[in-house]
């Protein structure tokens, strides 16, 4: 059996699509965009490959460049025989090389075909153009070293864009309080509120439940969920079936 992992890739360089294919023996279309100098992986290794999915009309169906991590698969020789797919690249590509195959969309998406297709427009045998380039490959003990170090370094960005994205909401959120003359306390994590109807009842306490009826609004005063009927039936977002119904949590427990 072989493992096939899908995680996610900082880079890809994309290739132009051509007419100039050649056809192995199964029938499998592909084009050798550059020839790599590296070496083909062995059984047991791991094997990193930068992927781009796009349909003959531009759509991209997948990109690991999107998801800013590569596809990672086990690489087992008797796994990747010449099946006239996708499986037969993995046999082919060697580090370095990048190779474009064509493939027919049900051939490709297989079980995946009657949930992807609708969206696309797609027929069984619309050309769908894989893009593939092998970045590298490494045992499995260091394949683990560089994947923590690619969470660490993944999670580092996340943060430093959550930092930014903050800064711009606060100045956002500022900027709406001062040009509506708006007065409102400010928590010690920084959310700002306004009692608009002092209440007379208990304060609740951490771990305590609460049900709560709230109704979510842009800036611009838009509303996009509320769980009030009335309310959703005034903005034309009212859904037959659902519970209109206070939100029940426990406070203090994150959810």
């Amino acid at each position: 059996m072989y493992k096939y992992l899908v995680y996610i890739s900082a880079f890809f360089c994309m290739v132009a699509c051509g007419s100039d294919f050649e056809k192995t023996a199964t029938g499998l279309h592909f084009k050798v965009n550059k020839k790599g100098l590296g070496n083909k992986p062995k059984d047991g290794q791991i094997v990193l490959l930068n992927l781009l999915y796009k349909i003959d009309k531009g759509d991209t169906l997948f990109s690991t460049r999107e998801q800013n991590f590569p596809a990672v698969i086990q690489y087992y020789d008797s796994a990747y025989q010449k099946d006239g797919g996708f499986m037969e690249l993995i046999g082919m590509i060697k580090e370095g090389d990048s190779i474009t195959i064509k493939l027919g969309a049900k051939k490709l998406l297989a079980e995946n075909f009657d949930y992807v297709a609708p969206r696309y427009k797609l027929k069984e045998d619309a050309p769908i153009f894989i893009y593939a380039g092998l970045q590298a490959i490494m045992e499995e003990d260091s394949f683990k070293i560089w994947q923590t170090k690619k969470m660490i370094q993944l999670q580092l960005e996340a943060q430093q864009q959550a930092e930014l994205q903050l800064k711009k909401d606060t100045q956002a959120i500022d900027n709406y309080l001062e040009e509506h003359n708006i007065t409102a306390q400010s928590t010690e994590s920084g959310l700002r509120y306004v009692i608009d109807q002092p209440g007379q009842g208990k304060v609740p306490q951490n771990g305590q439940k609460v049900k709560v009826n709230y109704t979510g609004r842009t800036l611009a005063g838009k509303v996009f969920d509320t769980s009030l009927e009335e309310i959703a039936k005034e903005n034309n977002l009212y859904k037959e079936g659902k519970k209109y119904e206070p939100l029940e949590f426990s406070l203090g427990a994150h959810q």
